[in-house]
């Protein structure tokens, strides 16, 4: 399991390979409605394993993981839920961490897009599989907004250290994260 060890790998990182991936299988995807259309309705990330588009993705991201320098096998229930949330993604950002997109204000307002209570409940999910079609709210609260690799690294690594990344970057520290 060491593939889901957080902070130990480059997957998803600013220049990795499997970043550089994720921005072309997105792009990509606005230019197949019907592939996009699938992924968005399903409801359960599992289902996502039957589809031609993931198969797609798999076949190039296992190639990009060894360019990355990762050898292990990849968690493909993690990137079945990865592939089903960047598909809710309407207009990706590189400037804003997830957790900073999350608090920042809604339109004409200074309370943050997603309320402190719906996030600190998303920090007490421990099983990542719980939280998809949280996330896809989430996503929609933000107005379909989002760092693709940011969104990516954080489902991928759902974890103890993922949250506490994810709770400083909310509460504006993400300057401290270099320690967690």
């Amino acid at each position: 399991m060491t593939a889901l060890r957080e902070g130990k790998s480059t997957l998803f990182q600013k220049g990795s390979k499997t970043a550089e991936l994720l921005e072309i299988w997105w792009d990509r995807l606005q230019d197949i409605p019907g592939e996009r259309a699938e992924l968005r309705r399903s409801d359960n990330p599992q289902t996502i394993a039957f589809l031609p588009v993931y198969f797609q993705f798999l076949t190039d991201f296992k190639k990009d993981m060894e360019i990355d320098g990762n050898r292990n096998s990849p968690n493909l229930s993690r990137l079945q839920m990865v592939l089903g949330l960047l598909s809710h993604v309407k207009k990706p950002v590189s400037h804003n961490s997830l957790g900073a997109l999350f608090s920042g204000p809604k339109s004409g307002s200074d309370t943050p897009r997603v309320s402190d209570l719906r996030f600190r409940r998303i920090l007490r999910v421990d099983d990542v599989q719980d939280l998809y079609l949280d996330l896809i709210r989430l996503i929609r609260l933000i107005d379909g907004e989002a760092n693709l690799n940011s969104l990516a690294s954080t489902i991928y690594f759902w974890g103890e250290n993922t949250k506490r990344r994810l709770a400083y970057q909310y509460y504006g520290h993400e300057d401290l994260i270099t320690n967690i």
